[in-house]
C-alpha cells in the first residue's frame, strides 16, 4: 500500500492507495494524538508513507510515526511540483493526498527524499533561527531608538554611533531628554566616564539641542520604553548564544569551519544547523541549489542570461553567508582577489558578494565532506 498525507495546521488528509487493485481509501484525521492513533490503526508498517515538507506542520506526525517504527518519506515540494502538474492536479501550490500516494507509487526510486536531521541538529536549528528572529527585533528597536533620538536630541549621535552601547542605554534610561540630562549633569559625568574636554563639549551641545520640546513627557516615555526593550532583548540574546555555544562545541565540524577567518561560532552554528547532514549532498552544486544561491537563467531563443539567484533555500543561511562574504573580502586573500576580479569585469558590488558567498559555500562543502581544515592563500 502507498499512503499519501496532505498535512495542514489543524487536520491531515490521508489517501491509502492499493495500486494492484486501483483502489483508494481517503479519510481525514485531526492533528492530535487521537488522530495519529486513528491513522496507524488503518495502516501497517509495511506500507510506504509519504508527505510533503510543509513548514512545520508535518513534524509532529512525522516524529510520532518514526518513533513508532513506521518508515516515512518526506518529499521536497520543488522536486514533485512538476510531476504534480503532469497529473492534471488542480492544486498548484501543493499536492493533495491522492497525488502524493500516486507519485510515491510511480516515482519512488527517482525522487530525492528529504533526510530529517538528528534531534541535536533540529534543536540547534531551532535555537539558531530563534536567535535570528531576536536579532531582527533588536535591529528594529535600534532603528526606532535612533529615530526617536533624532527628534528629541539629534546631537547625541555625534557621541554615540552605536545605539546598543551600554553607556548610552544606561544614560537614556535615567535621563532620556536634554532637560533631564542637564538637570542631573553631575550624575551624567559619572555614567559616561569621558575626559573633561569631551564631557564639556557634550554639555554645550545638549544645552543647545534643537530637539523637540517634550512638554507632555511622551518622547521621554517612548525612549525609556525602547531602552528597556533593547536591554531585555540583549540579555535574552546572550542566553541564546550561550545555549548555541553549548550545543555547537560538541560538534567537531564547527572547529574546522572556524579555521576560515570570518567564521565565528554563531556563523558555524548557522551553517551546521541549516545544512544538516552533508552526506545528503553528492556535489557542491546540489548544496548550492539547496541553499538557493544557484543562478536562475532566463532563456529566449539564442539569448541566455543569469538574472538572479533562486532563493529557494534557507533565508537564515543565505543571510549568514552574505555577511560572511563581506568579512571574507576584507580578511581573506583568496576571496578578496576573487571579488576584485569580478568587479573589474563589471559586476556590481552586491552581485560580486553573492558570488563570493557561493564560492565560500563550495569551500564549506569541501570542509564538511572531508573533515579538513581551511588553508588560506599565503601569497
Amino acid at each position: 500500500m502507498f499512503v499519501g498525507i496532505d498535512v495542514s495546521k489543524k487536520k491531515h488528509d490521508v489517501c491509502i492507495y492499493d495500486k494492484e487493485h486501483e483502489k483508494y481509501i481517503s479519510f481525514q484525521i485531526p492533528n492530535s494524538r487521537d488522530g495519529f492513533e486513528k491513522f496507524v490503526s488503518k495502516i501497517s508498517k509495511d506500507d510506504v508513507i509519504a508527505m510533503e515538507a510543509t513548514g512545520i506542520y508535518h513534524e509532529s506526525l512525522y516524529k510520532f510515526l518514526d518513533s513508532n517504527g513506521y518508515k516515512v518519506i518526506i518529499l521536497h515540494p520543488y522536486q514533485v511540483k512538476n510531476i504534480s502538474k503532469t497529473m492534471n492536479n488542480s492544486k498548484n501550490d501543493r499536492l493533495d493526498a491522492k497525488s502524493i500516494a500516486v507519485i510515491i507509487s510511480d516515482f519512488s526510486a527517482k525522487l530525492k527524499k528529504i533526510k530529517i536531521p538528528s534531534n541535536k541538529i533540529q534543536s540547534l536549528r531551532e535555537i539558531v533561527r530563534h536567535r535570528n528572529y531576536v536579532s531582527s527585533m533588536l535591529a528594529n528597536l535600534e532603528r526606532k531608538l535612533r529615530r526617536e533620538l533624532f527628534l528629541v536630541m539629534p546631537e547625541i549621535e555625534k557621541y554615540f554611533s552605536d545605539m546598543l552601547s551600554p553607556v548610552l542605554l544606561e544614560l537614556l534610561e535615567k535621563y532620556p531628554t536634554p532637560s533631564k540630562i542637564i538637570s542631573s549633569f553631575d550624575e551624567v559625568r559619572k555614567i559616561v566616564g569621558w575626559t573633561e574636554d569631551k564631557v564639556n563639549k557634550f554639555e554645550v551641545d545638549v544645552r543647545k539641542s534643537i530637539g523637540i520640546e517634550d512638554e507632555d513627557g511622551i518622547y521621554a516615555f517612548v525612549v525609556v520604553s525602547l531602552v528597556k526593550d533593547i536591554k531585555h532583548l540583549l540579555e535574552g540574546l546572550s542566553e541564546i548564544e550561550e545555549k548555541i555555544k553549548l550545543l555547537t562545541e560538541d560538534i567537531p565540524e564547527s572547529k574546522n569551519l572556524m579555521t576560515i577567518k570570518g567564521v565565528g561560532l554563531m556563523t558555524a552554528a548557522t551553517i551546521i544547523a541549516e545544512i544538516g547532514d552533508i552526506e545528503r549532498f553528492d556535489t557542491k552544486q546540489q548544496l548550492t541549489s539547496y541553499v538557493g544561491l544557484d543562478p536562475v537563467k532566463i532563456q529566449s531563443g539564442q539569448f541566455s542570461k543569469n538574472l538572479h539567484i533562486s532563493k529557494k533555500g534557507s533565508k537564515v543561511l543565505r543571510k549568514s553567508l552574505y555577511f560572511l562574504a563581506v568579512r571574507l573580502v576584507r580578511y581573506d586573500k583568496r576571496f578578496r582577489d576573487f571579488y576584485k576580479r569580478l568587479r573589474e569585469r563589471g559586476k556590481n558590488p552586491r552581485l560580486a558578494l553573492v558570488a563570493v558567498a557561493r564560492k565560500a559555500l563550495e569551500i564549506i562543502f569541501h570542509i564538511l565532506k572531508t573533515g579538513e581544515e581551511y588553508v588560506p592563500l599565503t601569497s
